[in-house]
């Protein structure tokens, strides 16, 4: 079985054919294999890990592409991944990487791991990583057809491992042949405003309405709001289905739901084998802390799951679902250790709901986006340098004074492309191991960069980022000046007007001061990019603080920026 060189497609500068979108709507069939992970994260806008996951776990122990095996066939697989260097070496950086060395990339199973969605149709199939919140491969329903992604390493592994090679002929019988999961053509939501917020926060597509129609084929019940047996009956006999959003009170209910106020509720690691809860985990239903909460203990003809998180009502064609899961409910701006489980809160109902039919605004996004990527120039590998104002570096470490930008640096910034002594240096380094000259000098450098931009990002406005440099950087983009920053931690992103960006040829230049000890451009290689800036793409809870943030830095989410200690 030949798998090779069914990835990279992408990250490598291509677009996807045109008229993806158009094909899956009406019914195509999308594998979109691993791409480079920072491509993944800024074209894509999918988090990913930062490094070689050597042990994943089945979301759904009975969906096709994993049957018959076991968690333990998914781990250690034989052979080498190679999406990422196994080996990387980054001359003169003598520092603390952002996540830690890596030496190695044996027994991997894969080397890009995707946070799962917080919002969104997409259905993990397995899941591993930092609070078993990253999956390798998830899909997603969009129209009558399915997008599949699959960041698993089975080009490296298919042939030297038999699990691996298993799971590539099921996943390509899954994607080939599989049922597509029908979507609701009418969404339909009856109830007050507050929870027509929360559907719209989601991003779920819906019509606000007093009377269910005949066209509806989901039915998404507020916490305030009733309809009758019939209507009932009507949207389940087409085969569709209705969910109750969280209710309150030992009151009446519908079916005769049972509420039950319990004060010390932890959520629930016991996923209900439903269809309607195919995706789901413990990790999204298990809370991090306990906190009062009105969950199911029963009803009339009622199945209750998850510890009464949930409940199910089959019904005709289709099923009626009472979900207690609401990312509001729990105080996470007043004790942020519930961020976490809100998240995951707002990634199960977005589950649920896309698992009975609802469609969301993040999945046309992620449509056009895999359509026609944002691609991202990484800014990493080889620089021009100048060493423009060299000052003695000091044997007892006293700070050197800046004199201001050198007549020689100016030159250099008006030459642009051109200008005579460039030396070619690799970048993220510090510059003391770029030569003897280079060595023992501290004050003013130079680092240019030459970027070939497509023509499509003419005119559009771009982050710039140069991660951290030491310690004061001077920043320019065709001549003119983007940023300055003078602390040697504080990482450098600047905005570069679109006026300033043509197609073709663009010149980058920093100038760069030390005043003692290290200098340079010293950041991680993945801190080192040039992407459009585009408007957010909500398919992770807004309250994440990204790492990085000069304002936030201390408070950043990323769980793998510890991983340096």
């Amino acid at each position: 079985m030949c798998i090779r060189d069914r990835r990279r497609a992408l990250s490598r500068g291509s677009d996807a054919p045109r008229g993806l979108r158009e094909f899956v709507r009406w019914g195509g069939r999308v594998l979109v294999c691993a791409q480079d992970p920072e491509w993944t994260a800024f074209a894509l806008g999918l988090r990913t890990a930062p490094h070689v996951s050597r042990r994943v776990y089945r979301v759904n122990k009975g969906h096709a592409v994993v049957k018959g095996l076991e968690d333990e066939d998914l781990r250690d697989w034989r052979g080498e991944s190679k999406l990422r260097p196994g080996y990387p070496v980054y001359p003169g950086f003598d520092g603390y990487f952002t996540y830690g060395w890596r030496w190695g990339n044996r027994g991997g199973v894969s080397s890009c791991p995707i946070e799962k969605p917080h919002r969104g149709s997409w259905r993990p199939l397995l899941e591993g990583e930092f609070d078993l919140a990253y999956t390798p491969l998830m899909e997603m329903e969009y129209g009558k057809g399915r997008v599949t992604i699959c960041t698993l390493d089975l080009e490296d592994h298919v042939g030297e491992d038999p699990a691996a090679e298993r799971v590539a002929k099921q996943l390509l019988g899954h994607v080939m042949r599989g049922s597509v999961r029908r979507k609701a053509r009418r969404v339909e939501y009856v109830g007050g405003g507050r929870d027509a917020e929360l559907l719209r926060g989601l991003g779920v597509v819906f019509k606000h309405v007093e009377r269910v129609s005949g066209l509806a084929e989901l039915v998404v019940v507020g916490g305030d709001g009733m309809i009758c047996g019939e209507v009932e009956r009507g949207v389940t006999g087409r085969g569709g289905h209705v969910i109750y959003l969280r209710r309150e009170g030992s009151g009446a209910q519908p079916h005769g739901v049972v509420l039950e106020w319990v004060g010390e509720f932890s959520g629930s690691l016991k996923v209900p084998e439903w269809e309607e809860c195919a995706g789901l985990s413990g990790s999204d239903l298990r809370w991090r802390s306990t906190h009062g909460a009105w969950v199911i203990r029963g009803g009339g003809g009622i199945e209750v799951g998850a510890d009464g998180l949930l409940g199910r009502v089959k019904q005709g064609r289709g099923s009626i679902i009472f979900c207690q899961v609401d990312p509001r409910w729990l105080p996470a701006e007043e004790k942020t250790y519930f961020r976490f489980t809100r998240w995951r809160q707002t990634r199960a109902l977005c589950q649920l709901l896309a698992n009975v039919g609802a469609t969301f605004v993040q999945d046309e996004r992620f449509m056009r986006l895999l359509e026609r990527p944002d691609h991202s120039v990484m800014l990493a590998g080889l620089w021009d340098v100048q060493l423009t104002d060299p000052q003695v570096e000091s044997a007892r470490r006293e700070w050197r004074s800046d004199r201001g930008i050198s007549r020689r640096a100016r030159e250099l910034i008006e030459a642009g492309v051109g200008g005579e002594g460039w030396e070619q240096k690799g970048v993220p380094a510090y510059m003391e191991s770029y030569g003897p000259h280079w060595a023992s000098a501290d004050g003013e450098a130079v680092f240019r960069k030459i970027v070939v931009l497509p023509e499509r990002m003419r005119g559009r406005t771009l982050e710039l980022s140069i991660g951290r440099a030491d310690q004061k950087d001077t920043t320019f983009f065709n001549g003119r000046k983007v940023g300055e920053t003078d602390d040697w931690y504080k990482p450098r992103r600047y905005r570069v007007p679109g006026e300033l960006v043509v197609g073709g040829t663009n010149v980058l230049i920093v100038r760069l001061f030390d005043a003692g000890i290290h200098g340079g451009l010293c950041s991680s290689p993945e801190k080192l990019y040039l992407r459009p800036v585009r408007v957010p793409d909500r398919f992770y809870h807004e309250d994440y603080l990204p790492d990085y943030t000069p304002q936030e830095f201390e408070l950043g989410d990323n769980p793998y920026r510890y991983y340096r200690w």
